[in-house]
């Protein structure tokens, strides 16, 4: 049996489910409510910067990513 580690982005989606059609109009907009605090806007800020003088490394990168 095979194991797949999977990210941030691949369970919101399980979650989500965003090519279903069964979301009201009340759950996408309680949905699009949801932002970043300024603690993780500020981090993915810092990472960003770092990423674009090329300073990170590969698990920052992957965390960038995800």
């Amino acid at each position: 049996m095979s194991t797949k580690s999977i990210n941030e982005v691949e369970i919101w989606n399980g979650i989500i489910n965003p090519d279903s059609q069964d979301m009201s109009a009340l759950e996408a907009n309680a949905v699009l409510r949801r932002c970043f605090n300024d603690e993780a806007r500020s981090a993915m800020k810092a990472l960003a910067d770092r990423n674009g003088r090329g300073e990170l490394s590969e698990a920052e990168r992957e965390q960038l990513e995800a």
